[in-house]
């Protein structure tokens, strides 16, 4: 199933002003359950990335299961942004959905695990999180 289409720009919110500060981002509490548990037992590549998104996990804003995340990019989002070349659009996945040439990114690849749990009008630093 996807999700919602989200775009991280800063022309949406008007946000972006402090580029240098990781932007706020959120989670529902079983998703965030969901992907420790994958970080805990990642093997491989995917070792590499674990703690970066356990990192991204861990200063997140946890919500409620069933809460609305309206603008936020999930698991099985599409996620549209500008990567300083062009704009993109991925759809977050879970590694054995991954197939990167379709655009469907692993939450255990940089990418995705940068992407995970941010806000339209996060696209600063999208843009330097992604080249």
């Amino acid at each position: 199933m996807i999700g919602d289409t989200v775009k991280i720009g800063a022309a949406e919110t008007g946000r972006g002003a402090d580029a240098g500060a990781p932007p706020p981002i959120a989670i529902d509490a079983q998703e965030r359950d969901r992907l420790l548990t994958l970080c805990a037992n990642a093997s491989g590549e995917a070792m590499r990335v674990a703690p970066m998104l356990e990192h991204e996990i861990a200063r997140a804003e946890v919500h409620r299961v069933g809460l609305a995340l309206v603008g936020v990019a999930r698991m099985h989002s599409i996620v549209r942004f500008a990567d300083g070349r062009s704009e993109r659009a991925v759809l977050i996945v879970y590694p054995h959905e991954a197939d990167p040439p379709t655009g469907r990114v692993s939450i255990l690849s940089e990418l995705g695990a940068g992407l995970i749990g941010l806000q339209a009008g996060a696209d600063d630093y999208v843009s330097k999180h992604t080249q």
